[in-house]
């Protein structure tokens, strides 16, 4: 059992949706593939949230999916036991969106 919640940030939960939406527009049943491996991935965040390696010199952690060319783009309170997903980023755009980010 976790001991971290994991929560969305608003623009998070639209690249999901909008990636959810894109992935079942070419293949039946596809986005849902795409949802069951985000969520596995999000299980082992909430389990180990140190696992997964700190970049571009921000506080943000980033999770590569290993079917779907995304990572998952987060960040740990742990004065509120809550791990924070900022982004659910496709693996070809521009990384440096995360150098100036600030939380």
């Amino acid at each position: 059992m976790s001991v971290y919640n994991i929560e969305f940030l608003e623009s998070a939960e639209i690249e999901l949706l909008e990636t959810f939406e894109y992935y079942n527009t070419q293949q039946a049943g596809l986005g849902q593939r795409f949802v069951k491996e985000l969520s596995h991935y999000l299980d082992s965040i909430a389990d180990n949230p140190y696992k997964y390696a700190l970049k571009y010199n921000n506080p943000f952690r980033f999770t590569p999916l290993k079917v779907f060319p995304y990572l998952i783009a987060y960040w740990i309170d742990i004065e509120d036991n809550r791990i924070y997903v900022a982004s659910i980023f496709h693996t070809s755009r521009n990384p440096r969106k995360f150098e100036d980010l600030r939380l």
